[in-house]
């Protein structure tokens, strides 16, 4: 047994081992955890003890392995240790190379540059005809790079292209051009630039051509770099991108001494492309010589570019010179940024009243409930904008959602009665709009927080009137169920439930619904649960399944890639970059050939196997997903696919370290790979808009503080949370206190989780009791997507991990 670690915990890891069976039968290589080594003990001179039984040296091939596996999931400690001791054991060239090559990437990842230039050096001098070899001089240019060696860095990456020619020279050239043109070389720079654009590459090039235009204009050869602007601006129809290119011809001409030319161009993004932000580096440039501009684009303009004091000036000028409805609006947003609320509503309400046939009078009067509610926090107020609105508009597109947004203001004002009311008014006014079931379903939740259980039947049954999908009906009937079971009909609970459960079969509520009617609480652990399975007998029938679905070409075996795929640029390119470390480079020509065959059921299984051998779990997923879609799957029918699909989809990855740390924090370890899967789908390199990063999507500040609280890792960065070692041991660890803050309760925990702990405490307080009701109260809809979505995810894997019958 591993020191510190708990029966339990050793039974996680056993399962883990047992979960890399499913890569095993696609070829993909398996997961061995690192063993500790024997630590050796003293033992006294005096009192002859028998020797322990020696342990055996591992065999090279199985601590390589471990090697990779550690460097895998970002262990980069034990990656090294374990590389090292390889290359004491192992003489063959070959493999020797490759753990040399590992670690100096291992050195890299790890921001020790300096020793990845050793390790990487000490390949390319002792074995210079190696495969490895070429991957090794790109991975000391990029040392190189960081170490601010620019020339080094050049000559490696020209290296990388003369031992492996023709496969990712785009992207090579590209940032040879980059390393010249920091240097100041813009010559050089636009030659390598050429180069790139010369070779084979994923995407059109347009970012690289501008680049190419500038770096011309930088070496002096102004009319290259014009005719290079031009000629993009004939294969684009992008605004922001032509309104850049005149920008930067402008910039070209002004250099040459053509002023009027330059001043051409500017003119033309103000009056073509105003919405783009080089629109507004032009009119700089316009308003800088004196020449005049309509005092409405310069506002508009201004406003767009974030420039709100020129913006409000331009549009007081605008106003005085010739009022509009238009120059009355922006200048009402431009005051809200500004800060100025009460001179803003008063622009707003000038538009609503003197301008009533205006394009912006609906959108100034919305805006203008808003302000109320959300600047001056008058909640009255701004309900009765809503509903004056609706009044005097009521068949404009914006009326059903401007009455759900006034029940919502009544909703967060405590005002229940009122709130129910406004949302009842939905489905009975307008029964065909997006928003008609949600304000029947809302008012019945209103209702029922208030005890009017009878109202609130009523309500959910007018929203089953009007849902739009089995999941909405699923939703109106769980509740009806939840509400005959709060009047006592027992019964009538049991057969709203019913209905639900098979309303929408994969779907949240129909899932909750089951849950209900067994008598399970939410996220009820599986208990035992088996990760093994007969892959290869499993992928067999799946096999015989799509062959009785559809036409296949061949060749066999249908888990081979097959040579067409094989050979596709993308392919090739592909699998490069994710050898030298270039995940999202890879990822994006892997899933321009996934969609590229996605019409394809034979081409896109043979990938699918191809991307989960390369652990590109996402992709895999994807495939797997849509080979069922082109067998008429729709979500509920999948229950019925082969499970090897479905164990794809839904596969314990990173189980040797999700498990370990689920147990060890006592989560059950399906909800763990649940919250995974949702957050990253398994991609450690995973980013999110909020800068959310790695596995479980941790972000930099709550990392900055998991990191000083658990003393660990070493010299830790914001990159440590993509490394999958430390993205696990962190979202455990934050999911475990806020399961501590909740005293248990995993809907607030995930709540709190994925939006933070102070909305979550406020929702508890609203629906301390029922999770249900918890989940209804959530006011921000990624939350509440977050938590249905994972309840859905949570229960696949149950069902195919640890069914109950």
């Amino acid at each position: 047994m591993m020191p510190g670690m708990s029966p339990l915990v050793m039974r996680w890891l056993a399962l883990a081992v047992i979960a890399s069976q499913l890569l095993a039968a696609c070829q993909a290589p398996a997961i061995t955890p690192p063993v500790d080594p024997p630590t050796a003990t003293a033992l006294p001179t005096e009192t002859p003890v028998p020797l322990p039984t020696p342990t055996p040296t591992p065999s090279p091939d199985i601590v390589l392995g471990q090697a990779t596996d550690a460097q895998r999931v970002g262990d980069w400690d034990a990656a090294r240790l374990l590389y090292q001791e390889f290359l004491t054991l192992a003489a063959d060239p070959a493999a020797r190379a490759e753990a040399l090559l590992g670690l100096g990437q291992t050195y890299l990842q790890a921001g020790l540059d300096e020793d990845a230039v050793g390790i990487l050096t000490q390949l390319l001098t002792d074995h210079p005809q190696a495969p490895q070899a070429a991957e090794a001089a790109f991975l000391r240019g990029l040392a190189h790079e960081q170490l601010g060696r620019p020339a080094e860095a050049r000559l490696d990456l020209e290296q990388f292209l003369s031992l492996r020619p023709g496969v990712i020279d785009a992207f090579v050239q590209e940032r040879i051009g980059d390393l010249w043109r920091g240097s100041g070389a813009a010559p050089e720079a636009a030659a390598a630039y050429r180069a790139a654009l010369n070779a084979p590459r994923l995407e059109a090039g347009i970012t690289l051509r501008v680049k190419l235009g500038r770096t011309l204009a930088e070496a002096g050869d102004l009319d290259g770099a014009l005719a290079e602007y031009e000629a993009l601006a004939g294969v684009t129809s992008d605004p922001s991108t032509l309104a850049t290119l005149n920008y930067l011809s402008g910039l070209v001409l002004e250099e040459k001494g053509e002023t009027a030319a330059a001043q051409a161009r500017y003119m033309d993004s103000v009056l073509r492309f105003p919405d783009a932000y080089d629109a507004y580096s032009g009119l700089v440039r316009l308003i800088e010589a004196g020449v005049s501009v309509d005092s409405y684009l310069r506002g508009y303009i201004d406003y767009q570019a974030g420039a709100y004091e020129p913006a409000r000036n331009a549009l007081d000028l605008a106003i005085a010179s010739g009022p509009s409805a238009a120059a009355h609006y922006y200048r009402a947003l431009t005051r809200l940024e500004l800060e100025d609320v009460y001179g803003a509503i008063e622009d707003l309400r000038t538009v609503v009243l003197q301008y009533p046939d205006s394009t912006q009078r609906a959108d100034a009067w919305l805006t203008l409930a808003r302000v109320r509610w959300t600047r001056l926090d008058l909640g009255a107020e701004a309900i009765q904008t809503y509903l004056d609105f609706v009044a005097s508009l009521p068949g404009r597109a914006q009326a059903p959602s401007a009455l759900f947004s006034a029940g919502r203001i009544a909703e967060r004002s405590n005002d229940l009665g009122q709130a129910a009311g406004i949302w009842s008014r939905l489905p009975a006014e307008y029964p065909e709009s997006a928003e008609a079931f949600d304000g029947g379903f809302q008012a019945g939740i209103a209702h029922f927080r208030q005890a009017a259980f009878g109202a609130s039947l009523a309500a959910f049954q007018s929203a089953e009137a009007v849902a739009r999908d089995s999941g909405q009906r699923a939703a109106a009937l769980l509740w009806t169920g939840k509400t005959k079971q709060a009047l006592g009909d027992a019964a009538g609970a049991q057969e709203a439930w019913r209905a639900a459960e098979s309303a929408d079969p994969t779907g949240y509520y129909s899932l909750r619904a089951a849950d209900l009617l067994a008598g399970r609480p939410v996220f009820e652990p599986a208990g035992v649960f088996d990760f093994s399975a007969d892959a290869q007998a499993e992928k067999a029938e799946a096999e015989a399944w799509l062959r009785s679905i559809f036409t296949l070409a061949g060749p066999e075996p249908l888990s081979d890639l097959g040579p067409a795929l094989a050979g596709d640029a993308r392919w090739v390119r592909g699998v490069e970059y994710l050898r030298l470390g270039l995940y999202s480079q890879a990822k994006a020509e892997f899933e321009s050939l996934r969609r590229s065959v996605e019409t394809d059921p034979e081409a896109t299984y043979r990938l699918m196997h191809a991307l989960l051998g390369l652990r590109m779990y996402p992709g895999a997923i994807f495939a797997a997903r849509q080979v069922l879609q082109l067998a008429g799957m729709d979500d509920a029918a999948t229950q019925g696919a082969p499970d090897y699909f479905n164990r794809i989809r839904f596969g314990p990855y990173f189980g040797e370290l999700i498990l370990p740390a689920a147990a060890e924090a006592g989560f059950d370890p399906l909800f763990v790979l649940s919250v995974v899967r949702q957050e990253s789908l398994f991609e450690g390199y995973a980013t999110s808009y909020a800068e959310a990063r790695g596995l479980m999507q941790v972000i930099p500040g709550t990392g900055a503080e998991l990191a000083a609280q658990l003393g660990w890792p070493p010299g830790y960065s914001d990159q440590d949370l993509y490394r999958p070692v430390v993205s696990v041991r962190f979202g455990v660890e934050y999911l475990r206190k806020q399961r501590e803050l909740f005293e248990g309760d995993l809907y607030a925990t995930l709540a709190a989780y994925n939006a933070g702990p102070g909305n979550a405490l406020a929702w508890k307080e609203l629906a301390p009791q029922d999770p249900d009701l918890f989940l209804e109260v959530i006011r921000i809809d990624q939350p509440y997507q977050y938590i249905t979505t994972i309840y859905e995810v949570f229960c696949r894997y149950r069902d195919l991990y640890a069914p109950t019958t």
